[in-house]
């Protein structure tokens, strides 16, 4: 399962000030003693996060690593439209390694707030079911963590009829005299999944003839998470009581799952083995 989620990103400026008697030398790492946040709006922002990286291996500079975070707190907030300038103030060279405080000058703006969200390519559920799981409404603000989780919840629904192949592709138009944004969101659905066939290799005849007989209650049926869980829940109880609490969890690891993309099926195998003990099917 997956989706993706269009952002605005703005345009980004980065400010570099370097100190009198420091030359900078690209050969050594980067790190950041600190990172400074200047802005008005309420954001939880992590002061040491991203520190202590080596940006000579990665295809992004710490700043700019950083600034796409703080660009997602703003969004999270509404802020779809803030200005960030970053100041990278470096400090003296130590244990081999450039030092630096990182500085973001934010202008948010104005917060923006959903105006309405239209639905296409849906032919399983409708849209009033569709809104009901997004959660987030017009007239609230738009924030890009809840309609993530909207996205998600709407997946989740999907994946319990079988559609696990579900894709949202959103899109997000903004209205800035309003400071409105208008969410469109296409639905391919893919096909539908069904439990399939249940191998058990390494268990005894008797117990595998009492485990398929509860599966036949099952196969054939559209697949979901929730069912897979179900099922396996009520046919696997460790004899260990020390386990009972924690079952599914456990024996999660000697069940695997096989989706068949042609045939449209979920395949499930559990390796029994010797140790530790398989305890009682019933």
């Amino acid at each position: 399962m997956r989706f993706l989620l269009a952002v605005f990103v703005g345009s980004l400026s980065a400010v570099y000030s370097f100190g009198q008697g420091i030359a900078p030398n690209p050969s050594l790492p980067t790190r950041i003693r600190k990172v400074e946040y200047r802005t008005r709006a309420h954001l939880s922002l992590d002061d040491e996060r991203d520190t202590n990286l080596d940006t000579p291996h990665s295809t992004k500079k710490v700043p700019e690593i950083d600034e796409e975070y703080v660009r997602m707190l703003l969004q999270d907030r509404g802020y779809w439209r803030a200005s960030i300038k970053t100041k990278l103030v470096p400090l003296r060279t130590h244990n081999h390694a450039r030092w630096f405080d990182v500085v973001f000058e934010i202008d948010e703006g104005l917060p923006y707030y959903l105006s309405g969200v239209t639905w296409t390519g849906m032919k399983q559920f409708g849209e009033a079911d569709l809104n009901r799981s997004m959660r987030i409404r017009p007239g609230e603000v738009a924030s890009r963590r809840a309609i993530t989780a909207g996205l998600q919840e709407v997946q989740k629904l999907y994946a319990g009829i079988g559609y696990v192949n579900c894709t949202l592709v959103p899109h997000n138009q903004l209205d800035d005299a309003g400071y409105t944004l208008a969410l469109g969101i296409a639905v391919d659905e893919g096909g539908q999944f069904y439990f399939g066939e249940l191998s058990l290799p390494g268990l005894d005849d008797v117990h595998r003839e009492m485990l398929l007989q509860h599966w036949q209650t099952i196969r054939a049926m559209p697949y979901s998470p929730e069912k897979e869980e179900a099922f396996f829940r009520g046919v696997l109880w460790p004899a260990d009581p020390k386990l009972r609490s924690n079952d599914y969890l456990f024996y999660r690891e000697f069940i695997e799952a096989h989706f068949d993309q042609s045939e449209r099926t979920v395949n499930f195998s559990i390796r029994f083995t010797p140790s530790p003990p398989v305890g009682n099917i019933h």
